[in-house]
């Protein structure tokens, strides 16, 4: 793949005929809710639907397009949870939500296609799968995708997993493939977005190479997210310390503007990254 780092239209659509974000200036900021019990970084803390609403609303007000739903940890060390206890948490949170927020975006963030049906059947827009497995050729959460009408956001997740030879170009082939995969199991390329999966089977390393060479990736021509959020590849100079992994977090927001390497960015701390997106466009008029 040559470098034809560009930022790409989304073109996708919800199945409830709702306005997705499409902006190809800037990236779309994806605001996280985790309203699971033991999530990594705030675990518990939006369990109360209380708090949960309002933490939306600060999101939205401070620019966030997509609010990405969660009720179960995705951490490497996170216990896994039934679909039915999924639920629980997920669906009296997402009525809310939506009732509260009509017009917001939200996805869903599960690798459950039961619990992805049950989720979009309920008011939400997007289906963000950090598994994407493929079975034969055949990715059932896509073929679901396609059933409804919405859009995947596709991850490229490669725990348990063993590398052979350049990581990069193992990146690489390993997302063709999900795409391929996507697309054998009915799903269009307007309704799919790339995630390389920072944080899930990589190493320290490789995940900093991931948002180093991301651009490479413009070349498969669809939109990519980028979510290093919290994670503990800033472990070694942040510690424990989310407000320090925040500001890795929003350091790493500039860079993917500056590069045009992301359509979309999911983080924790919005008002950060909104905050260096500005910075950065700033910058970038007197640099044209």
């Amino acid at each position: 793949m040559q470098n034809c780092s560009k930022n790409i239209a989304l073109k996708w659509s919800s199945p409830h005929s709702r306005k997705l974000p499409t902006s190809t200036d800037t990236p779309i900021v994806m605001g996280v809710l985790n309203v699971s019990l033991d999530s990594f970084s705030d675990g518990g803390k939006y369990l109360e639907i209380e708090s949960a609403l309002a933490h939306c609303q600060q999101m939205i007000l401070g620019g966030a397009e997509i609010i990405d739903i969660g009720a179960e940890s995705t951490k490497p060390t996170a216990t896994p949870i039934s679909a039915e206890d999924e639920l629980s948490l997920l669906l009296p949170r997402l009525k809310e939500i939506r009732n509260a927020f009509p017009d917001i975006a939200i996805s869903i963030d599960s690798y459950k296609p039961e619990v992805a049906r049950i989720a979009i059947e309920n008011g939400a827009d997007i289906i963000n799968d950090v598994q994407t497995k493929c079975e034969d050729g055949i990715c059932k959460m896509a073929k679901l995708a396609s059933t409804l009408g919405c859009p995947m956001i596709a991850t490229h997740n490669s725990r348990n997993e063993n590398f052979v030879g350049d990581f990069f170009e193992n990146l690489k082939d390993g997302i063709c493939k999900r795409v391929q995969c996507l697309k054998n199991s009915g799903l269009s390329e307007n309704q799919i977005v790339v995630d390389a999966g920072v944080g899930f089977g990589k190493t320290r390393d490789e995940n900093f190479e991931i948002v180093a060479r991301l651009h490479e990736l413009r070349c498969l021509e669809l939109p990519i997210l980028l979510g290093v959020s919290r994670k503990s590849m800033f472990a070694d100079f942040t510690g424990d310390n989310m407000l320090l992994r925040d500001f890795a977090t929003a350091t790493i927001s500039s860079i993917a503007t500056l590069s045009r390497s992301a359509d979309i960015l999911r983080v924790h701390n919005v008002d950060a990254t909104i905050a260096s997106i500005k910075t950065t466009n700033e910058i970038l008029k007197w640099t044209k």
